[in-house]
């Protein structure tokens, strides 16, 4: 008799230098009460994580760029579904390879939240952060294989340092710093733009602690179902929304953070990336048309991508 859902995490990344997040991300997975097995997806020409994959047991898939003429776009959809095409196991966990679990019994916890009906999808758990200068320190001092207690999630950070700061702000009037921006408005936070050449919009007021917002918790046969992750997104950007709305009108979405605000994640702060304004409008232009032609017509598109995605793993496997 099984006692509890075969579980596994998928993580996509992107570039080089996360192998200490990897690794950190990684031994909070396998130090859990429950086994739970982990797909590192990569967006890649090159893999540069294949052998840390093998040092760490976990398994590890690749997604390499679609090429129109010269140029090359990577797309964190694929990635993901190339990772979903190898899940053997009964509910996927959609997680970030700087996102790490301090509690061992995160996922017992969720289990025992959300399996009881396999449509139940749950998503946005706490985050909390762990500021960029210490990383380096945090990720070379944990010995995960010998730690045997949870990390206390009171040591990190409510919110990410410099980027948010506690409050019910509802409009923020006057920036000092003269840049120029665009107020944006959510029930999560309030925004500005960075500029066209800028950063994209950087988070001024927070509502509520900090959550992460790509995670989800959900049965593989309803992810597949959905059609897993829209494959015309490019690059990183409204993916996971777009696939937490397609679930929570197909299933019962549960938000962590009011049902069970003791699940919490940290995040391993960094330098923020490359942000490119035309990418982050043009994916956010696709997923308000998709919402306009409806759930069937999304699904529908989604699951003939899947489907030849599934194929190219498979045939990669074969070979």
């Amino acid at each position: 008799m099984v006692e509890h859902p075969r579980i596994t995490v998928i993580m996509g990344l992107f570039g080089p230098g996360y192998a200490g997040r990897v690794r950190t991300a990684v031994r909070s997975i396998q130090r859990q009460t429950l086994p739970v097995e982990v797909i590192l997806a990569e967006l890649c020409d090159r893999p540069l994580y294949g052998e840390l994959a093998a040092e760490l047991g976990v398994r590890h898939v690749t997604s390499p760029p679609v090429r129109y003429g010269s140029s090359a776009v990577f797309s964190a959809s694929m990635a993901g579904n190339a990772a979903l095409a190898l899940v053997r196991s009964d509910w996927v966990y959609h997680s970030d390879v700087d996102v790490f679990f301090p509690s061992r019994a995160f996922f017992e916890r969720l289990v025992a939240e959300v399996w009881a009906d396999k449509n139940n999808v749950a998503t946005y758990p706490l985050m909390k952060h762990l500021p960029a200068s210490r990383v380096g320190e945090f990720v070379e001092g944990v010995d995960w294989s010998s730690l045997s207690e949870d990390l206390p999630s009171t040591t990190f950070l409510d919110f990410r340092e410099g980027k948010f700061f506690p409050g019910e702000e509802r409009e923020v009037r006057t920036i000092s710093d003269g840049k120029p921006w665009v107020m944006t408005e959510s029930r999560h936070q309030v925004a500005r733009s960075m500029g066209y050449r800028g950063r994209g919009y950087e988070v001024v007021a927070a509502r509520q602690p900090a959550l992460h917002f790509g995670a989800m918790f959900a049965s593989t046969e309803l992810l597949i179902d959905l059609g897993g992750y829209c494959e015309e997104f490019v690059a990183y950007g409204f993916e996971d929304v777009d696939i937490i709305w397609k679930a929570s009108h197909s299933g019962n979405l549960i938000e962590l953070y009011k049902a069970r605000p003791d699940l919490v994640t940290i995040h391993l702060d960094h330098p923020k990336p490359y942000f490119s304004r035309i990418a982050f409008e043009r994916n956010l232009l696709l997923h308000q048309l998709r919402k306009v032609r409806g759930l069937d017509d999304a699904i529908a598109s989604d699951r003939a991508c899947l489907e030849k995605t599934m194929e190219r793993i498979a045939q990669q496997k074969a070979t």
